[in-house]
C-alpha cells in the first residue's frame, strides 16, 4: 500500500488512548497501526505499553525513555557529551527492544551547555544572553536569516557531525537506520536547512534524514529557500528514512503578520502546503509519521484517504 503511516506517541499520554486508536484506525483503513516512540515517554510508561507496541513500533525519538536533557553532541564539555552518548545508546536499545527500524535524533544544539528537555527551561536558556547576538524575534528565539553562516554556528554544526559518527556507526552494527531530523529556526538550535541536511549525509554516509516538514515550513519563513524546492532538495540525497507530518500558523517574515510557531496542528488546517508536501513524499518510500498534539485518529484517517485517492 505505498507508504507508512504511523503515529508519533507524542500525541497519547495513555495506553487506553493507544488502544482505541489501534482499533478505530485498523477498523477505517485495514491498515495496521503503527507507531513512533516519544522522547516524553518514561521508562514505567514504556514497559506497560510493550507487550502491545513490541511489532508496532517503526522508529523511536531520542532520548527514549525520556532523559532531563536532549543529546547535545555539539558540545566541548566532556560531561554533557558523555550523558549525550549514554542517552542515545539507551534508546539505540529501546528501539532494538520495540523492534524498531529507525532512531530519529536532534543530535545537537549550538551550545556547550546541556539542553532541558523541559520546554520552559529549555526557553529559558534559548532567550538567555548567550544566544541574544542571534535572535531576531525574542518570541521563540527566531534566528535572522544570516544565523546559519556565522561561524559560532558552523563550529557546532562540524562538531555535532564529527561527534555523531561514531554514533552512526554503532547503530549499523545494530541494523538500525539512524534518521536526523531539522529543526526550528531557533537560535540555538541546528540543521536548520535544507543546505544542512544535505551536508549531514554528505559527511555520514551511514546516516539517514527524518524530514519534518513543520519545521521546514517554519525554516523557510526566515531563510526563503521555498518550501517545497526544499523538500525536493532534501529527497534527491536519497537518504530520507522518515519524516515528522504536522502543520502550524507560521507566515512569511515579509508579511505585516509575521508570526513563527511549532504548533502540531493537524494536517488539514494551519499554513503548511501538506497535500503538495505528500505528493513528492508518497514516492520516496519514507516513513510518515503524523506528529500532532491531538485527533490522531483523525488524522491516520485523513492521511491514508490522501494516500489512497488523491496522489
Amino acid at each position: 500500500m505505498g507508504n507508512t503511516i504511523a503515529l508519533s506517541l507524542a500525541g497519547l499520554i495513555t495506553k487506553e488512548e493507544i488502544v482505541e486508536y489501534i482499533a478505530g484506525f485498523e477498523a477505517k483503513t485495514g491498515r495496521k497501526a503503527l507507531f513512533e516512540l516519544s522522547c516524553t515517554m518514561g521508562q514505567d510508561f514504556l514497559d506497560s505499553v510493550k507487550p502491545k507496541l513490541r511489532g508496532r513500533t517503526v522508529s523511536v525519538h531520542a532520548a527514549c525513555p525520556s532523559m532531563e536533557f536532549f543529546p547535545n553532541l555539539a558540545s566541548d564539555d566532556a560531561g554533557v557529551i558523555e550523558r549525550s552518548n549514554r542517552d542515545l545508546y539507551t534508546t539505540l536499545e529501546t528501539a532494538a527492544e520495540f523492534g524498531a527500524s529507525f532512531i530519529v535524533v536532534h543530535p545537537g544544539y549550538a551550545t556547550n551547555r546541556a539542553l532541558p528537555a523541559d520546554e520552559a527551561l529549555r526557553q529559558r536558556l534559548l532567550t538567555s544572553v548567550e544566544f541574544e547576538p542571534y535572535i531576531r524575534v525574542r518570541k521563540g528565539s527566531i534566528c535572522g536569516p544570516d544565523y546559519t553562516d556565522t561561524p559560532q554556528y558552523r563550529v557546532f554544526m562540524e562538531r555535532t557531525l564529527a561527534n555523531l559518527a561514531q554514533f552512526s556507526v554503532r547503530c549499523a552494527e545494530r541494523g538500525i537506520g539512524l534518521a536526523i531530523e531539522n529543526l526550528n529556526p531557533r537560535a540555538g538550535y541546528l540543521i536548520q536547512t535544507p543546505r544542512d541536511m544535505v551536508e549531514t549525509v554528505r559527511v555520514l554516509p551511514l546516516a539517514g534524514l527524518c524530514l519534518d516538514i513543520g519545521h521546514l515550513w517554519i525554516s523557510d519563513t526566515v531563510y526563503g529557500f521555498a518550501f517545497l524546492e526544499g523538500i525536493d532538495r532534501i529527497l534527491a540525497t536519497g537518504k530520507v528514512l522518515t519524516t515528522h507530518l504536522h502543520s502550524n500558523h507560521s507566515v512569511n517574515s515579509g508579511t505585516s503578520r509575521a508570526r513563527y510557531t511549532d504548533d502540531h496542528e493537524s494536517l488539514d488546517v494551519g499554513n503548511v502546503p501538506v497535500r503538495e508536501a505528500l505528493r513528492l513524499l508518497s514516492g520516496s518510500g519514507a516513513n510518515l509519521v503524523i506528529e500532532v498534539k491531538k485527533e490522531a485518529l483523525k488524522n491516520g484517517i485523513y492521511l491514508h484517504t490522501i494516500l489512497t485517492e488523491e496522489l
